[in-house]
């Protein structure tokens, strides 16, 4: 047992010693930084080179495009596409009250003042500003230890604690 253990110690040894030999070596080996000599150059282009790609629009005419020949790009009388006009929809009545909401956090930074309020339907959360809308009601203040927010005249206090 003492001599197999005597025997590894001395081949970890020769090793580490080989190891530092080399390492030494190749320090002291001066880097070949000159360039490499250039492949040859083919004078003729190869036939891939050559080749076009295949025109997927060959063969058709400015009659495949009405829109486009009916508004050119760079025309004086070039106009946008009308558009149907659109009725804006009626403003939602307010919502009930938000009891399941609750004011979660405040923050005063660079940004300005910021409320999380989380509910029943946003575990995460959402920071709103003053003027912000969620659900249906308006942040109007924010104050150390509560907000109001207000839906439909309807005013109502989240309380931090």
């Amino acid at each position: 047992m003492r001599q197999s253990r005597s025997l590894a110690i001395t081949f970890l040894g020769s090793v580490v010693a080989a190891l530092a030999v080399l390492t030494w070596s190749i320090a002291r080996s001066e880097i070949d930084v000159s360039p490499l000599k250039p492949a040859s150059i083919q004078t003729e282009p190869t036939r891939a080179a050559t080749e076009l790609p295949a025109d997927p629009l060959r063969g058709t005419g400015p009659e495949a495009f009405p829109q486009t020949t009916a508004r050119p790009l760079f025309s004086q009388t070039r106009r946008p596409p009308e558009r149907a006009p659109t009725v804006a929809a009626p403003k939602a009545v307010a919502t009930p009250r938000p009891t399941d909401w609750r004011l979660a956090g405040i923050m005063n930074g660079a940004g300005g003042e910021r409320a999380l309020i989380v509910t029943k339907s946003d575990p995460d959360g959402r920071w709103l500003a003053v003027g912000s809308e969620f659900g249906g009601w308006r942040l109007t203040t924010i104050q150390r230890d509560h907000v109001r927010i207000e839906a439909g005249g309807v005013k109502h206090d989240l309380k931090l604690y």
